[in-house]
């Protein structure tokens, strides 16, 4: 489960280790490109050290994927989210809140939806 900057590492660690499946809450498609959508004015490629560029990586993520993403988003747009979810590979699931940001997500709503997830993957009996 990656949230947000975590989302970048959690796509990583996928395409090294295997997992059940894979939950990116709020993800973006690189730290370069979210750095970039912010901070037009500076050289962001060049003060990063790492590039967390999920878009180029998600495509060797071979596990269930489940997406959620606020459309209301103010600090990473539901487009990235969206392209992201593309990219990847099936199966693969994403959930649109309505009305939410980047981090006023309804626990319980996340909850409820990590579950249907698990038991649709057969993750759980």
């Amino acid at each position: 489960y990656g949230e947000s900057i975590g989302t970048g590492v959690a796509v990583q660690m996928a395409t090294e280790y295997k997992l059940a499946a894979l939950i990116l809450q709020s993800p973006f498609m690189s730290m370069t490109s979210a750095a970039s959508y912010h901070y037009p004015w500076l050289p962001v490629p060049l003060l990063l050290r790492d590039h967390f560029d999920s878009a180029s990586k998600i495509a060797n993520v071979h596990t269930p994927l489940l997406l959620f993403h606020g459309e209301s988003d103010g600090v990473v747009p539901i487009s990235d989210g969206k392209t992201l979810l593309t990219l990847a590979n099936e199966p693969k699931q994403a959930v649109y809140f309505p009305e939410t940001g980047h981090n006023n997500f309804d626990l319980k709503s996340l909850v409820h939806s990590v579950l249907k997830f698990a038991e649709l993957q057969k993750l759980v009996d």
